[in-house]
């Protein structure tokens, strides 16, 4: 069962497919907590000692078994990370904290308040998987609306190129923050843009890829738009399908789905998109792009 639990959390990191993103990374990283906080109560529940040598064991015990999880990473050719051992250090510790919680000896007031103590210490184990799995509930949601920029997740889901790119709010009559949208100070490299991972993968019933965009300063750019599946993630090819021309003017602009990822090489497949790339090519040096309301039709 220990190496069950050990591997199982040592295979999330094998399989390709959960680290995509920002949220999906840190959902992986909270799955050490939970993974080895099980792995640590079935420790202390069969070790042979007293409570404090059974929680000793199990906490040791639990770290070493995520040791020997990194190493095996590191076989497979991936890095040993110790910041996923403190991640396992501390749900073996919140564990068998809860445990010891629970089975002290007390009656009355007492005895509620510990084990009320213990229920919200197990919680804190599973807190972090569930905040950074309702990122991605709550984005998929949305659809077809694939990013608003609005919510507190929308950060983990950008990422600059080449480019300053920040959250703005309009603001209203009464002074009040509106709708917020994305503004990017692009650059001149031949790559100047943002990249924004998907919540919501599967554009199969989808034909077009729509968002408004404007230049808020400097001049029109052409922008490319690359469309990319899992195992495409960070490689951009141009194509005729993905060019637009960004304006002053505030408007929506749609691009082909199907004729993007067929265009850039790849199998006419729109069910597994995981990350959206707009760049801006006209190497405007301090240009201001703003981007909005990305969506499916």
């Amino acid at each position: 069962m220990l190496v069950l639990l050990a591997g199982a959390v040592a295979a999330g990191h094998l399989l390709p497919g959960i680290d995509g993103s920002e949220l999906e990374r840190n959902i992986r990283n909270s799955l050490h907590v939970i993974g080895f906080a099980g792995t640590a109560w079935i420790i202390f529940e069969f070790a042979p000692f007293g409570r404090m040598g059974k929680a000793l064991t199990a906490i040791g015990g639990a770290v070493v078994l995520g040791v020997l999880a990194e190493q095996a990473q590191r076989l497979a050719g991936y890095s040993f990370s110790a910041a996923d051992i403190v991640r396992d250090a501390i749900g073996a510790a919140l564990m068998i904290a809860a445990r010891l919680l629970w089975i002290q000896a007390a009656t009355g007031i007492a005895r509620t308040i510990l084990r009320t103590l213990a229920v919200a210490t197990v919680a804190a184990v599973f807190a972090p998987f569930g905040f950074w799995s309702w990122g991605i509930l709550g984005e998929r949601l949305k659809a077809p609306i694939v990013m608003d920029f609005e919510g507190p997740y929308t950060a983990h889901y950008l990422s600059a190129t080449n480019s300053e790119v920040t959250l703005a709010a309009e603001t209203t009559i009464e002074n009040d923050a509106g709708n917020q949208y994305l503004k990017i100070m692009l650059s001149r490299a031949p790559r100047s843009g943002v990249l924004v991972a998907t919540a919501l993968y599967n554009w199969e019933d989808y034909e077009w890829l729509i968002f408004d965009a404007r230049i808020l300063q400097g001049a029109d750019s052409e922008v490319s738009v690359h469309l990319n599946d899992y195992n495409s993630i960070g490689h951009f090819v141009d194509t005729p399908a993905g060019m637009v021309t960004v304006t002053s003017a505030d408007r929506s602009y749609r691009v082909p789905v199907r004729d993007v990822i067929r265009q850039a090489g790849r199998s006419d497949d729109a069910g597994k998109i995981r990350q959206i790339a707009i760049f801006a090519r006209s190497r405007n040096r301090g240009a201001i792009m703003q981007i909005d309301n990305v969506r499916l039709e």
